[in-house]
């Protein structure tokens, strides 16, 4: 299993210990952490944190959006957090496009949801041209690789894509400086909300 850093180690509730009794006791009796257990396909620490999910559930019914993209599915919690959030108000109209590079991801119980389009994309730079297809969209939710370069590239299609008054909502934004580095540049003060040890951030165009 590979990881980025540090910071998403631990931030992922991985094996670590404050104690160093702990550490060695579990040596020879190693701790079950639930988070390594498995989702619908990945495991349950790459899902976005319980604050996250009512985050979004927020912002659909405070924004009421039309056209929302997120990019990342993995287990797909947060699609049907946001599916949900669209039956809860009543928006029927309303589209939720997730777009992932693997195809072991497709959801039996989301593909039949008419509100839902998951977009499988070669590798990111294909998001570009998908995103152009879609149009203008009201809000953008940021949960796949979390690399300084993959996140601001995708800060920056969305940010263009976005109506004004569109929202930019982005998972892991300790993982590197890309969304501080970006609410600098577009002087936006960067809001964020911490998650289990790791941070959710959020900006308005």
């Amino acid at each position: 299993m590979q990881f980025i850093s540090l910071d998403e180690y631990i931030s992922s509730g991985l094996m670590y210990f404050d104690q160093p009794e702990d550490l060695i006791k579990s040596l020879k009796n190693p701790v079950k952490n639930p988070l390594l257990e498995q989702g619908e396909f990945f495991p349950l620490y790459y899902n976005s944190g319980p604050k996250t999910l009512k985050m979004l559930d927020l912002l659909v019914k405070e924004f009421k959006p039309s056209v929302v993209v997120e990019t990342g599915f993995g287990n797909g919690v947060s699609s049907k957090q946001i599916l949900s959030s669209f039956k809860e108000l009543g928006l029927n109209d309303s589209k939720l496009y997730s777009f992932d590079t693997d195809p072991i991801v497709k959801s039996t119980e989301l593909m039949n949801d008419p509100q839902f389009n998951l977009i499988l994309i070669k590798s990111p730079r294909y998001l570009t041209m998908e995103m152009n297809k879609i149009g203008k969209i009201d809000m953008f939710y940021h949960d796949s690789n979390h690399s300084y370069q993959n996140q601001s590239f995708e800060y920056d299609l969305a940010w263009k894509m976005l109506n004004d008054g569109g929202i930019l909502a982005t998972d892991d934004v300790n993982l590197s400086d890309a969304f501080f580095h970006f609410c600098k540049r577009f002087k936006k003060a960067p809001l964020l909300l911490c998650d289990n040890g790791k941070y959710s951030g959020c900006i308005i165009k």
